[in-house]
């Protein structure tokens, strides 16, 4: 290790120095040239032997059963957003496809992003470890280098990457569902849920203007979609450890400021761990699998250019303006909902004896449970899972939710005693969304 003033800018100071190194030592040895805590240039020198490994035939294992388990909890957040619980219907699956299908391709996109600039400067990246969670699919991936990254802009690119192309993947699915979305679409979500998001908001105003006035909203589901892409793109952005957001925070600048960013970052989600249970989650895997920075690169004194750090600043601000009030009491009672969504599911009795009239009229009610269901559910993914609501129509929120679901308890008792033949002539219209 040799400290010192550098004769020249770093970039050609490095290029000097190993060269002079390969020709002396063969490849036999790394050199690195850090700053040291002093901000006084630093070379440092190691075998070869230390060099990152490729990833071990049991990881790669694991990483397919972490690809498999996303596949499976795709399928399952599907199912929730349609009002039913997917693996107890597996028929049901031609259903569950489409939108199981759309989180998948967000997915996918973020880590082709990832391995594309990876490639492009010739850097090893290993494959992605899924982590699955059956509220919003997945909470993105993680990888690691399996070789040493040549500089901070490499870093950058190949950080900036994975969201910069989930996060357009995500944003073409959020603008066309507005663009489709009819006053008859397939999914009812609160008007208020548009205010959650800085970003989602503004393209909602701009787009279904006047349809905003109403409690409640008609969407197309690429708007769930494309929005839920953009949640799990902004989780990814966030400025701690090995996170693609802690890497560009580590590229742009610097391993003080990114190990400070870290800290916060970790104090926050346990602030938010209190109100909401994915906080603590996702919190858990970053203090035990990706508090650490990257490993240094081998020239850490040249910085990205400006047009790096402006994207980098763009991204920043794009996870500010795409975040939600961690302190949504909603977010308190998505174990209670779930439970409750699993539980309270009406099964009539089969067999003869039932009156035509009858029937319908349960059909029909149990069509109009089946679409408060799915608000229920698209509020509990997008409100109750993230915190996704701001704070200001929490409460009113929270009191319309317990509302819905103790009417909802109602409309099965009655539609129940209608098979049975019971009247309830006071609540005949009492069950809609």
């Amino acid at each position: 290790m040799c400290k010192g003033n550098l004769r020249g800018e770093p970039e050609a100071v490095y290029s000097r120095l190993t060269a002079n190194l390969q020709q002396r030592l063969g490849d036999r040895f790394r050199l690195f040239l850090l700053p040291s805590p002093d901000e006084k240039p630093v070379v440092v020198v190691l075998p070869s032997r230390n060099d990152p490994q490729p990833l071990a035939l049991s990881q790669k294992l694991l990483a397919g059963v972490l690809l498999m388990a996303t596949f499976a909890t795709s399928l399952e957040t599907a199912g929730i957003f349609l009002g039913f619980d997917f693996f107890q219907q597996i028929q049901r699956f031609p259903e569950v496809l489409p939108i199981a299908g759309g989180i998948l391709t967000i997915l996918a996109a973020h880590e082709l992003g990832h391995q594309w600039q990876a490639r492009r400067h010739q850097v090893g990246l290993s494959l992605p470890f899924f982590i699955p969670t059956w509220q919003i699919a997945a909470f993105g991936a993680l990888n690691r280098f399996t070789s040493w990254v040549p500089s901070r802009k490499v870093l950058f690119d190949v950080a900036f990457a994975g969201p910069a192309a989930g996060g357009l993947v995500a944003f073409a699915m959020l603008l066309g569902g507005l663009l489709l979305s009819q006053p008859d679409s397939q999914f009812q979500i609160s008007s208020e849920f548009f205010q959650g998001s800085v970003l989602v908001g503004s393209l909602a105003k701009v787009i279904l203007g006047s349809a905003l006035h109403q409690p409640i909203v008609s969407i197309h589901p690429l708007v769930v979609i494309g929005w839920l892409g953009l949640v799990i793109t902004a989780l990814n952005l966030m400025p701690a450890g090995q996170l693609d957001g802690g890497r560009i925070m580590l590229a742009i600048y610097g391993r003080k400021t990114a190990g400070r960013a870290t800290i916060v970052t970790l104090i926050i989600l346990a602030i938010a761990a209190l109100a909401n249970p994915l906080a603590l989650y996702w919190g858990i895997v970053i203090l035990f699998l990706q508090r650490d920075l990257e490993r240094p690169s081998f020239n850490e004194l040249t910085e990205p250019d400006d047009a790096r750090a402006a994207l980098g600043l763009l991204a920043l601000v794009f996870n500010a303006g795409n975040s939600h009030s961690p302190q949504s009491q909603l977010g308190r009672s998505l174990g209670d909902w779930w439970l409750t969504l699993r539980q309270q599911r009406f099964h009539h009795p089969q067999g003869a004896g039932v009156k035509p009239q009858v029937a319908i009229e349960v059909k029909r009610r149990l069509v109009r449970l089946k679409h408060l269901q799915s608000q229920l559910a698209i509020a509990a993914m997008l409100g109750p899972g993230l915190g996704m609501v701001h704070q200001r129509c929490s409460q009113s929120l929270a009191t319309m939710f317990r509302a819905n679901i103790e009417q909802k308890n109602m409309g099965m008792a009655i539609a129940g005693d209608l098979i049975h033949g019971v009247s309830h002539p006071q609540t005949t219209d009492g069950l809609g969304c």
